[in-house]
């Protein structure tokens, strides 16, 4: 069994997400990873919103009085074109995503090894 709720999993799945989410236009930082990494109330949830905009956007909902009628769905043209990625930019800004995430997360076993000695730390101060 593989566990999945360690740091390095959760840079490396946003790291994959990083140029969709750039690609569509949607404002995020690595602070804002973090705060959804570290588990913080809201902050998932307005990324999901962004999200959920910028794909309304790009592909308008169906109506569906109309299906019902015409049982066609229609036109369903991207109302928004995503714009072409920028090579040399992209790099050096998913790079930088990178590095930044890495600097705001302590390595795994940093973390297992404080979590193991907070017991020892709290038998300590009693």
């Amino acid at each position: 069994m593989v566990y999945r709720d360690n740091i390095s999993t959760k840079v490396k799945n946003f790291e994959k997400l990083e140029p969709t989410l750039r690609n569509l236009n949607i404002k995020f930082d690595s602070r804002q990873v973090d705060k959804i990494m570290k588990q913080e109330r809201g902050y998932a949830l307005r990324l999901l919103y962004q999200l959920k905009m910028i794909l309304e956007k790009v592909y308008p909902p169906t109506d569906i009085a109309i299906l019902r009628k015409t049982g066609k769905v229609g036109d369903n043209q991207p109302a928004l074109k995503i714009g072409a990625a920028k090579d040399a930019y992209n790099k050096m800004q998913s790079s930088f995503f990178k590095t930044r995430l890495q600097a705001l997360n302590k390595p795994q076993k940093t973390m297992n090894m404080e979590s193991h000695l907070e017991k020892f730390q709290d038998e300590a101060v009693r």
